[in-house]
């Protein structure tokens, strides 16, 4: 498919789509096609990318089930398999998925029939399960493509989505690289709430409280790759619902005084406490996201972007790295809610 004639290139698309249709290959070869010309739909050549996308078409809009060797591989679980592949390029994916909206009217239909597949599957995990977390890597990422895509396909299952922040949250697994994956679902799961929630129309039951009393204690104890997605998604819940305004600004608050209070002890000592340094990190990247992500501005405070800009101005004028780099990032961050903060930094 990397040969550098079009008319070549053609050829073999016509002719891998023709083996999948008739069923000549395997579950895995079947999966491998949809990876590996999802490239094409960026093709220099028009005829090259609309032979990807009605590939795609066929695959998984028109068709619900496909036959392989040896039996058949459901639409859902092709989808599954090809957005949950390491090898799969994301934004291609979604590229084609956009595409497919735009120019086929039965492709929202189908779509929306795949991520009410992936939510029976994933109602239907067991958490003693020995692939419980594997599967619900698979389940995320897929709903994750579908919600990049676009996530009004994904707003009626959001409720369902939420529950497994407090199953991830229970029983950490010990292999380093079953934490990884276990981080990476649950960053998933939440950019898919955060996307969905602004769409979620009442009654919302107890879906917000859940969400909010889940956020907390993830705020308070994931890693950085999993705040990147649970900060915004605790303001979406305070843009969404008025009453829940106050869970935010009491985490701005617990961050903020936290570390106007360090960084104090650290103009005074020259240091901050190895027993504070962790907290210190946690509290710059978050506030960071906080100021970014929702308007904490009060009778008290009128600019609170100001404000932690001047505290992470001190982190990045001191000689630990780690601490600069965090409060670059938290600054990039308070730069998108005040713009004219940026020249004071390059003053500063």
């Amino acid at each position: 498919f990397n040969d550098t004639g079009p008319s070549v290139r053609k050829k073999v698309l016509r002719i891998l789509k023709s083996m999948c249709a008739e069923g000549l290959t395997s579950e895995r070869q079947c999966i491998d096609v949809c990876v590996n010309i999802s490239a094409g739909i960026l093709d220099g050549q028009e005829t090259i990318q609309k032979e990807v996308l009605g590939t795609f078409h066929e695959m998984w809009v028109l068709k619900k089930r496909h036959k392989v060797e040896g039996g058949h591989l459901d639409r859902a679980d092709l989808v599954i398999k090809v957005a949950s592949s390491r090898r799969a390029a994301k934004d291609l994916l979604v590229e084609i998925l956009e595409r497919l909206l735009r120019e086929f009217k039965e492709t929202r239909k189908a779509f929306k029939e795949i991520c009410t597949e992936v939510k029976k599957k994933l109602l239907e995990l067991k958490e003693d399960d020995s692939n419980y977390l594997p599967k619900l890597e698979e389940y995320s990422k897929t709903f994750m493509l579908f919600c990049d895509t676009d996530s009004s396909l994904l707003v009626e299952h959001t409720k369902f989505v939420q529950p497994y922040l407090d199953s991830l949250m229970t029983d950490l697994p010990k292999d380093k690289i079953m934490l990884k994956m276990r981080s990476d679902v649950m960053a998933s799961l939440l950019e898919v709430l955060r996307q969905t929630i602004p769409a979620i129309q009442p009654p919302y039951g107890k879906l917000f409280e859940s969400l909010v009393a889940d956020l907390k204690k993830i705020i308070r104890c994931e890693d950085m790759s999993v705040l990147r997605a649970a900060v915004p998604c605790i303001c979406a819940v305070a843009k969404k619902e008025e009453k829940h305004v106050q869970s935010a600004q009491r985490i701005f608050r617990v961050f903020l005084n936290f570390l106007i209070k360090e960084t104090k002890a650290m103009k005074a000592n020259g240091t901050i406490p190895d027993n504070k340094r962790k907290t210190v990190i946690r509290s710059m990247y978050c506030l960071g996201l906080l100021v970014k992500n929702f308007d904490f501005t009060s009778s008290d405070m009128p600019n609170p972007a100001a404000v932690v800009f001047k505290i992470l101005i001190e982190y990045c004028k001191g000689g630990n790295p780690l601490f600069k780099r965090i409060a670059i990032q938290g600054l990039f961050h308070i730069f998108t809610r005040d713009p004219d903060l940026m020249s004071k930094s390059f003053s500063a």
